[in-house]
């Protein structure tokens, strides 16, 4: 539906670095990411990867660029952050990242937790936080950028008041010992 809005936007990112090769199609988001009528089941073998990243700069560009080359890599993905988001105080929700530019992620073969870190390793040293629902990394590491200091320590507390059992322990958590990635 924004295609008149999108193509300028889409015209001046292509001056920004060397293209080696591109292709346009326009498809409805639908048939991007399909959703049959059934319920969710984790059938997506792709595995994905985020990080949030301070500020969007040659750096990133770089970074990403390295991640993209690699065999396991699919896909690439730099979205803006800000806005309202950024002005809602840290401690106020379990979004405790509020400073940072841009998420910077990738889509990955499922080829193993060593290559998919490889892959990502470039992006990952970047990362001053991430966006934990966006990725199959469910390593405490992960978890502990997802929600840092003060906010990881409230949900860790509400976590072991609310659910004494570790009934929801599966995927990213601050209190499971998970120590690799699904």
């Amino acid at each position: 539906d924004g295609q008149d809005q999108a193509a300028p936007v889409l015209r001046e990112a292509l001056g920004l670095a060397q293209l080696h090769d591109s292709r346009t199609e326009l498809v409805p988001y639908p048939l991007i990411v399909p959703a049959p009528n059934s319920p969710h089941a984790g059938q997506q073998r792709i595995k994905m990867r985020d990080v949030l990243v301070d500020q969007a700069d040659e750096q990133l560009g770089d970074a990403m660029a390295q991640s993209l080359a690699h065999r396991a890599s699919l896909v690439g993905e730099l979205r803006a952050l800000g806005g309202a988001v950024a002005r809602v105080p840290a401690h106020a929700t379990a979004w405790g990242s509020r400073h940072q530019e841009v998420l910077a992620a990738t889509w990955i073969h499922p080829l193993g937790i060593a290559e998919q870190d490889q892959s990502f390793a470039a992006l990952q040293v970047l990362g001053t936080g991430a966006y934990g629902a966006y990725s199959s990394d469910v390593r405490r590491s992960a978890a502990e950028l997802a929600w840092p200091g003060q906010t990881g320590t409230r949900l860790r507390a509400l976590s072991e008041r609310t659910d004494p059992q570790h009934l929801f322990d599966g995927g990213l958590n601050l209190r499971s010992q998970n120590s690799s990635a699904t």
